[in-house]
């Protein structure tokens, strides 16, 4: 979601996605810690199923806390407390676990309604 080539085109996501590559979110990525533009991004990821996991990236309580409880009640009202559940619960306990994780299929269809950013 910080990366300019994916910001730019999301969707170039999905042949590694298929591959069955995870793509993990920062939790501060989600609420808008890096600023309206990076959410937008990360909303976008999450609502094309090209992001399976989110991350604390947490520094210090005070400086860059973990943030995780916020980020999983926006994922929920993105998406669905299931899909939640599986994002910030299944897939870490199966990784852990050494377990296969199962992704589900990019939905391609989301990046026909994206924004396109313009910067100058």
């Amino acid at each position: 979601e910080r990366n300019r080539e994916f910001q730019a085109e999301p969707e170039r996501l999905v042949p590694f996605v298929q591959a069955g590559n995870l793509v993990q979110l920062t939790a501060a990525s989600i609420v808008g810690g890096f600023g309206r533009h990076v959410q937008e991004v990360a909303h976008l990821m999450l609502s094309m199923r090209l992001a399976h996991l989110v991350a604390s990236d947490a520094h210090s309580p005070s400086r860059r806390p973990p943030g995780l409880s916020e980020a999983r009640k926006v994922v929920e009202s993105l998406l669905s407390a299931s899909e939640a559940e599986e994002i910030f619960e299944r897939r870490p306990r199966e990784i852990l676990l050494g377990n296969v994780v199962t992704l589900p299929d990019p939905d391609t269809r989301r990046a026909a309604r994206k924004k396109r950013w313009w910067f100058f």
